[in-house]
């Protein structure tokens, strides 16, 4: 939690950029310039939890909003739940209409039996060291989306491809210097000296990213009495086919 709530301390709230989001989230700002990668991410998610303006979404590890900003608008009502006080902030900066925040943990998830129509977590898994945590927010969330609903843990990567995934994360980069120049710098990251004391700032927080086996997320979800299907993230993902979306849906009522 400590690099999301040290980057989103850094953002200035009168005008939040996705720039600025990409930023806290641990994404390449130049990458998520382009608007029709960030529409298929939006799409792709709305395909896969099968939304709709009527349906109530939970997300669970919603840092500052990146993913909040082109779904909240698509629902009659969403919440974004994460850790970080600092970066629920910048997310309520935003100031969406539809959405509400709510700082918690996500393995103890604060509401009621079935509240929601859907329940999403992006990005958040592949920063779990601890498969039993990621047992327990996949049980908890599956707990407060009602009977029918779907939950989407996306954008984990594959184990079975993890040595190719490095060097395609490699070659990204390069290909994105190439085209859009070196990495922005944030002004956060400066380095900058305190002229009394001749310090440096602390080195910030580092994010982790942790594999996970297809058929090992898929048994997961069928423990917990949850159908489970495995998608891959969207088509214009530069990283697809090294990371993949697992959709649980909790079992419909039996009709007498």
């Amino acid at each position: 939690m400590a690099f999301f709530e040290t980057r989103s301390r850094a953002v200035r709230r009168e005008l939040v950029t996705r720039a600025e989001l990409s930023y806290v989230s641990g994404r390449d700002p130049r990458l998520w310039a382009d608007d029709a990668l960030y529409d298929d991410l939006v799409a792709s998610v709305v395909d896969q939890l099968d939304l709709g303006p009527e349906q109530t979404l939970l997300e669970v590890g919603c840092a500052a909003g990146f993913l909040a900003q082109g779904l909240a608008p698509l629902v009659a009502r969403y919440t974004g739940l994460d850790l970080s006080a600092h970066a629920l902030a910048v997310a309520r900066s935003l100031g969406m209409a539809t959405a509400s925040y709510v700082q918690a943990d996500g393995t103890r998830l604060p509401f009621r039996d079935g509240v929601f129509g859907a329940v999403v977590s992006y990005d958040v898994f592949t920063n779990l060291p601890d498969r039993a945590v990621a047992l327990e927010m996949i049980a908890e969330m599956s707990r407060v989306v009602r009977p029918g609903g779907r939950v989407l843990v996306g954008s984990l990567a594959d184990e079975a491809r993890r040595a190719e995934f490095t060097a395609v994360v490699e070659r990204v980069g390069r290909e994105l210097s190439e085209r859009c120049g070196p990495l922005p710098e944030h002004a956060a990251t400066r380095r900058r000296w305190t002229p009394w004391l001749r310090r440096e700032p602390a080195p910030e927080p580092a994010i982790s990213c942790y594999y996970y086996d297809r058929e090992e997320v898929v048994t997961a979800g069928r423990r917990l009495g949850l159908e489970a299907r495995v998608h891959e993230v969207h088509p214009r993902n530069p990283y697809l086919g090294y990371r993949f979306n697992v959709v649980y849906q909790k079992p419909a009522p039996v009709r007498p």
